[in-house]
């Protein structure tokens, strides 16, 4: 908190804020920044390639959903890889994200709230332990038939937490910390009454995601990632974008 009165203050940064507004500005700074931003997101473009990684799956969204749509994005590494890897477009789709109380929970009936307040198509980019930790929501298919399509990224666990030294601790890490839900997201679609779509590669990302913008109903889009690869990708990408800076 600031010790001073906040309606002066106010007024202060405002005056200091307008005072130079006639004056010629210089665009170096905002040259150099654009170009800087080029570069960086050309070298982030040449490392993801066409491989189907968690970085490559939050680029394409962000680069294919039609302005009309909605991405609402989960907690953990998919809100951090829409940050980092979402290509700069004209009219881009909204995106959104809500972090619940403890951080991943609530997630799915964000989206189909999102969904149903929505004039254009929605889109759920998800974990499987945050898919897990709300899952019941996706009783809503049956009860509504809200449309949404949920892009789910399966590998197995709290992927973000490999990032962590925590990671090189094996039995505990995996029981207390990665907590991978064991959880068959087939049998799930067919619980819920949601259509399954298995996605191997990234030309079928693009053909099921097109499919189910169209589709009246929830569509289970399932990616299955590998989270050693993905921390080995994240550094290349750091590495290459460092280079061209």
């Amino acid at each position: 908190m600031l010790p001073y009165p906040a309606a002066p203050t106010l007024a202060a940064l405002a005056a200091a804020v307008t005072a130079g507004r006639d004056e010629p500005v210089d665009g170096t700074w905002r040259a150099a920044w654009r170009d800087a931003d080029a570069r960086a997101a050309s070298a982030i473009a040449h490392t993801l390639g066409e491989e189907l990684t968690e970085p490559r799956i939050a680029a394409e969204l962000t680069a294919s959903l039609p302005p009309e749509a909605t991405l609402v994005v989960a907690a953990s590494m998919p809100i951090r890889d829409v940050e980092w890897f979402a290509p700069v477009r004209d009219s881009p789709a909204r995106v959104l994200a809500n972090r619940g109380a403890n951080g991943i929970d609530g997630t799915i009936a964000t989206a189909y709230g999102v969904s149903a307040m929505s004039a254009g198509p929605t889109v759920l980019l998800v974990g499987d332990v945050t898919l897990a930790h709300d899952i019941g929501s996706l009783l809503t298919a049956r009860r509504t038939g809200i449309p949404l399509t949920i892009v789910l990224l399966d590998n197995g666990g709290g992927g973000i937490f490999d990032f962590l030294p925590v990671s090189g601790e094996q039995d505990a890490y995996e029981a207390h910390v990665l907590t991978p839900t064991g959880l068959d997201p087939e049998k799930v679609a067919d619980l819920y009454g949601l259509a399954y779509q298995p996605v191997p590669d990234l030309a079928a990302l693009k053909l099921a995601l097109e499919a189910s913008l169209e589709f009246h109903g929830t569509a289970l889009l399932h990616l299955r990632t590998d989270r050693a690869r993905n921390v080995e990708l994240h550094r290349q990408v750091w590495d290459a974008v460092a280079a061209v800076l």
